[in-house]
Formats: structure tokens, sequence, C-alpha cells
């Protein structure tokens, strides 16, 4: 008999299979945030570089990036 755990192990493999073709995230301000995509490529262990915009919204993947000890994948403007 499955166990509620092995049922959860086993749809945790199914959301993260598609990441495993990831090789970078790219986390950059148009139109949407990349919150819940960092947070997701992190998780599988796929890079992300991000790039801060103006807005709070626009800083999630950064601020996510930074609290984690990543602050060298974080751009502050196009130059870098």
């Amino acid at each position: 008999m499955e166990t509620a755990l092995d049922a959860l192990a086993r749809r945790r493999v199914a959301i993260t299979s598609p990441c495993s073709r990831i090789s970078i995230s790219l986390s950059i301000h148009f139109r949407r945030t990349g919150g819940v995509s960092t947070w997701e490529s992190l998780h599988v262990g796929v890079p992300v570089i991000a790039k801060l915009g103006n807005s709070v919204s626009a800083r999630a993947a950064g601020a996510i990036l930074k609290a984690v000890g990543l602050d060298d994948l974080v751009a502050d403007d196009d130059d870098g």
C-alpha cells in the first residue's frame, strides 16, 4: 500500500522532471516576475540569473537569489 509520503514523492518527481532539461533560468522583468520560477529552478538545482527591475515585483528573483547567498547572479542593470 502506498503511503502519503510515497504519493508526494511520486508527484514531486512528476512536477520537477521537465526541469531536468533546463541548463539555466533567466529572470528578467517582462510582464511577469520570477518569484515562483526562481524557487522552482533553485529547488531542482537549475542556476538562475536575474536582472533587477524598478518595482517590488520586478525585483523578486533578485531578492530570492540574494537571500540564499547568490548575489553574483543578480544584475542591477543592463551593464551587469
